[in-house]
């Protein structure tokens, strides 16, 4: 699938900082009794933390300890390694720059991006 590819951003966001919003998101959605999909709810706290949570905690350092190797095979790649909301409001700034700069009027291969939205 990489091979493709030309860039890849790697949104690489603090553990606390996923972490917290996964738990505000499934609080949420536990509170609020919103249905994800086919009437599924959250489920109780014990088996999010086990089935969500945890695996989410685990991901973010095996991320960090893999991809870059991964990554490496894939010369043709521009790795943008987004840390912050910040450097990802700007890397989707770029992109939307990009596009209308391009001088296509009857529309474009690539997917359009939509405006970042404010969280």
């Amino acid at each position: 699938m990489l091979e493709r590819a030309e860039t890849v951003a790697w949104l690489d966001l603090p553990a606390r900082l996923v972490m917290w919003r996964l738990m505000r998101r499934s609080w949420v959605r536990k509170r609020d009794k919103v249905e994800l999909w086919n009437g599924n709810v959250e489920d109780d706290w014990l088996n999010q933390i086990r089935w969500l949570m945890w695996p989410a905690f685990r991901r973010v350092f095996e991320n960090r300890r893999r991809l870059p190797g991964h990554l490496a095979r894939h010369p043709q790649l521009r790795v943008e390694r987004l840390r912050s909301d910040a450097e990802v409001e700007a890397f989707v700034q770029s992109i939307q720059a990009t596009e209308s700069m391009s001088g296509s009027s009857n529309g474009s291969e690539r997917q359009k991006t939509p405006p970042l939205a404010e969280t």
